[in-house]
């Protein structure tokens, strides 16, 4: 597997019971490999002596598309069980954006009964098998396969880009001064880390609304907004609609780089519904408008988890 920023690196894992197959697939790739669109991987190619479990997991880490070649051996294969913590970690980079995670159907089984893979776009489209009659033949099937993983492989090329042209113009911004405006129910903005660290993530967000149109914007801002805002690897409706596309078209009334002025505990102290509920004390950061527009100001709100992860932005006000 090879790390650089030009090239996509695919890991596939599989059942034994379908080498045959996946096989197959591996010289429909073969093309993608060639030029250069993805570098693949799998379990067949561990060297003799290296730990299996430590390989595997170190590659899932690394790649940027994980296929899970679905069949009913696949499901009874124990698969999930072996690696659960390296796909949960998985699932959760595919909500940051960072990897896309898709199930190749390869023979009929009852894949859609899996909650985590239902909510996955399969390929070929549509979910029909590689081995069924839906087909002329396997090759054609292998051929949407193949053009399928090509349009997600770009796709990443082009965000990846975009986000490391982002990120250099943020560390060659200038550090924000910041101010102090409190009022009776606020405190004003602190050196502490927390607020460092929420000033850099609006600064993110509005360096995003200056340099990517609204669609690629969207798509970038996953990585920053809270995984409660997220669904389906795209930003949840309501939030996008009403939060975040006025932000973006409000954008240009806020001086930038951004001075956070106030802060504000709002007392929510968990995100997320049922099993997926994160504790932790969400924040109100206030940023005035351009002195000449003298309009009410704007409110971020960021959410810092108790376990000490990553800060996110949980809600807009713009």
């Amino acid at each position: 597997m090879i790390d650089r920023p030009d090239n996509i690196n695919v890991f596939i894992l599989y059942s034994a019971k379908d080498e045959d197959l996946k096989s197959e697939l591996e010289s429909h790739l073969s093309s993608l490999h060639r030029h250069g669109y993805i570098d693949v991987w799998h379990e067949g190619q561990i060297v003799a002596g290296a730990e299996k479990e430590e390989v595997i997991s170190e590659y899932l880490s690394k790649s940027h598309i994980i296929l899970l070649l679905i069949s009913s051996s696949f499901l009874a294969s124990g698969y999930y069980g072996c690696y659960e913590e390296e796909l949960r970690k998985a699932y959760k980079r595919q909500e940051a954006g960072e990897v896309k995670i898709i199930p190749v159907i390869l023979r009929h089984c009852t894949w859609e009964m899996d909650n985590a893979l239902r909510n996955l776009n399969p390929l070929p489209k549509g979910g029909h098998p590689v081995r069924s009659s839906h087909w002329e033949s396997a090759d054609l099937a292998y051929q949407i396969i193949a053009k399928g993983l090509q349009k997600v492989a770009n796709d990443l090329l082009a965000a990846t880009q975009e986000l490391a042209a982002v990120k250099n113009k943020i560390a060659e911004a200038p550090v924000p001064d910041t101010l102090s405006v409190p009022d009776a129910n606020s405190t004003s903005i602190s050196n502490t880390s927390n607020d460092q660290k929420a000033e850099q993530l609006i600064n993110n967000l509005f360096s995003l609304f200056q340099t990517l149109d609204e669609n690629t914007c969207a798509q970038m801002a996953i990585s920053i907004v809270h995984k409660s805002l997220v669904k389906f690897q795209e930003l949840e409706k309501n939030f996008l609609k009403y939060k975040f596309l006025k932000a973006y078209q409000n954008a240009s009334l806020y001086q930038y780089p951004i001075h956070v002025e106030v802060t504000k505990k709002t007392g929510r102290k968990s995100m997320g519904m049922r099993d997926q509920k994160e504790l932790g004390e969400e924040v109100m950061y206030e940023i005035s408008r351009k002195k000449e527009i003298g309009a009410l100001p704007g409110h971020v709100r960021i959410f810092f988890p108790a376990n000490g992860g990553l800060a996110k932005i949980s809600n807009l006000s713009l």
